[in-house]
């Protein structure tokens, strides 16, 4: 009975949750902000669905989660106000935790102690009163039980004018839940700062993985990956690389018609009976149909034939067709030299494929030729999920964008252009190639901006432990989660991945070969798993080692080098991370265990073709 009683309970629940929308302090919406491998949106749904609470209504987010109901303000830009008027108007429970959802740290616990504390309140009576979470000395308006009736003065305060939750409060009453808990605990993530501080506080930076395996470093990826599923429509000849987003079934029979696969004469093969060189059989030629006539209408009548050219269909009553190589070439008689069985030299109507056959499956990859089938089946246009967004960033007070001046002490930057040019070679076309300085403020700036609509963001440079290393107090500053830094890796150990909102920042090594190894090992399986196309996807060789690799490798190795036939050789110069002369002319990396001697010619190891 007490179980049942408690279900009843919590029936008369509802949860309010208030999104808000995009931020502009915070770059991008709130609710889709990572909070322990979670949106914040996904964190206080769950802890709904712990409390049982069933019925949840959102506002000011558009969601398509299932069980949560989005519902759109009443009156217009009204603020919190606006919203919970909006989503109690739709409830049929008597009372709402209402929750922000930018305190996806809130702990379950003193939610739950704040609905036993109302729970309270109703047996003594108090079922009008709204209750409020309190701890120190701050009261949280939007933090709290409300009773759904009160829509009604809600909408009264809101309907010509915005107005503040506790103006209303305070001609209502209410009663506050006092709480221990700490003020980072039920603090508005309005800031990169606040965000900061609170993973700092729940995760700590020593929770970050440090000095891990290329493979935990992928799969800790993977873990934050959301495969992309916004569809697109594009013309077929503009489609090739993206991956279909829908069946794509055979609207017609190809060939549609019974079709000739030589040039020569349609004719009955019963009439080229015992027709040899020395003894042909002449047939008198009653037309001629060529590609894209209406041989339908036409037919073959006992002692014809017709001319007829490749592809062009087949007359009524012919069975075959002879090479006009077996023939005199005759206008309007022919001489035929050989005779053929019926059904020789004669392509069916729907021989490649039928009327209602899948020949698409969405999740295909499109290259020429799937767009060459959808071209052939009359389609201009395809539904496609869109491509991974990206934005690169170089760094460094070193770098000079080629075209300027080289002074003293400085360098090129090749990193921008060598990333961008392999994302196009892999059919990405990245939104932007930036530099920027040794500036970590100006750095998190630009980051928290292009987090808005990237999602995955490209740097090179400063993730090493230098003075001028400004990756780690950029992200920071910015509030990103940071997830793992240094792989067992060389090159490119020193990479940072972290995460801010649905955005994966990826961190590379400002090394140039550093850079390249970790596209390659790091960012082409992260793009797999985002589009799942196969073109992202790495080939494993063994082959036979055609020199001497004279170095020992404390730590896995990636060496450039180029696979022929089996063979793997190394190209001539120097190869050190940060050379890039010795780029030009690999096909694949060497991938060589950690703590492997120098390799000898003949050894046999395994490469990832490139």
């Amino acid at each position: 009975m007490r179980v049942k009683a408690m279900d009843k309970i919590k029936e008369d629940y509802s949860l309010l949750l208030l999104a808000g929308g995009r931020s502009s302090r915070m770059g991008t919406d709130k609710a889709e902000l990572s909070y322990l491998g979670r949106t914040f949106m996904e964190n206080l749904l769950e802890k709904a669905e712990q409390l049982g609470i069933k019925k949840k209504f959102l506002s000011g987010h558009d969601s398509n989660l299932e069980g949560v109901r989005v519902v759109q303000d009443y009156y217009k830009d009204r603020g919190p106000l606006g919203g919970m008027h909006a989503c109690m108007r739709e409830m049929q429970t008597d009372y709402c935790l209402v929750l922000p959802v930018d305190v996806p740290q809130i702990p379950l616990e003193v939610l739950q102690n704040l609905l036993s504390f109302h729970r309270e309140m109703m047996k003594r009576g108090e079922r009008e009163i709204p209750l409020l979470l309190s701890h120190g000395d701050r009261t949280e308006p939007l933090i709290g039980i409300y009773p759904v009736n009160m829509q009604e003065e809600i909408g009264e305060a809101v309907q010509d004018h915005p107005a503040s939750v506790f103006s209303v409060l305070k001609k209502k009453g209410y009663r506050i839940f006092q709480t221990e808990i700490e003020a980072w605990q039920a603090e508005n993530i309005n800031t990169p700062q606040t965000y900061h501080a609170v993973l700092e506080h729940e995760m700590g930076e020593q929770k970050m993985w440090r000095e891990i395996t290329l493979e935990h470093a992928r799969e800790l990826i993977q873990q934050r990956i959301q495969k992309i599923q916004d569809i697109e429509e594009l013309e077929v000849n503009n489609a090739g690389g993206y991956v279909l987003a829908e069946d794509i079934a055979a609207s017609l029979d190809n060939p549609p018609f019974p079709r000739s696969p030589v040039d020569g004469y349609a004719v009955r093969a019963e009439d080229l009976e015992g027709a040899a060189q020395e003894k042909p059989v002449s047939l008198k030629v009653t037309g001629c149909i060529y590609a894209g006539d209406n041989g339908q209408i036409c037919t073959v009548k006992t002692g014809e034939a017709y001319r007829i050219m490749t592809g062009a269909p087949f007359p009524q009553g012919a069975d075959t067709a002879v090479r006009q190589e077996d023939t005199d070439c005759g206008e309007e008689e022919v001489l035929i030299y050989k005779e053929q069985k019926a059904w020789d030299n004669y392509c069916f109507q729907g021989e490649d494929y039928q009327k209602g056959k899948l020949l698409l499956k969405k999740g295909t990859t499109l290259t020429f030729a799937e767009q060459g089938i959808l071209s052939g089946l009359g389609y201009t246009r395809v539904k496609v999920y869109r491509k991974p967004a990206i934005r690169i960033f170089t760094t460094g007070d070193e770098l000079v964008m080629p075209g300027n001046p080289l002074l003293p002490g400085k360098i090129y930057d090749s990193n921008g252009i060598m990333t961008e040019a392999r994302l196009k070679e892999l059919g990405i076309q990245p939104l932007s190639v930036e530099h920027v300085g040794d500036d970590e403020e100006i750095l998190a700036d630009k980051l928290l901006h292009a987090c808005r609509d990237a999602d995955v963001i490209l740097t090179t440079g400063g993730v090493s432990v230098g003075k001028k290393d400004i990756l780690h107090g950029a992200l920071a500053r910015m509030g990103a989660e940071k997830i793992f830094w240094r792989i067992k890796m060389q090159p490119g150990m020193p990479t940072i991945f972290s995460v801010y909102g649905k955005t994966l920042i990826l961190s590379l090594s400002g090394n140039p070969f550093g850079t390249m190894a970790n596209l390659e090992m790091l960012l082409r399986p992260m793009l797999k798993a985002m589009t799942g196309s196969e073109r992202f996807s790495m080939e494993k060789r063994q082959g036979i080692m055609a020199a001497e690799f004279p170095k020992k490798s404390r730590v896995r190795r990636f060496v450039r080098a180029v696979y022929r036939e089996g063979e793997v050789s190394l190209p001539e110069g120097i190869y050190s991370s940060g050379a890039i002369g010795t780029l030009r002319s690999c096909n694949c990396l060497l991938d060589i265990p950690a703590g492997t001697d120098p390799i000898k010619k003949g050894e046999h190891v395994t490469v990832w073709l490139l």
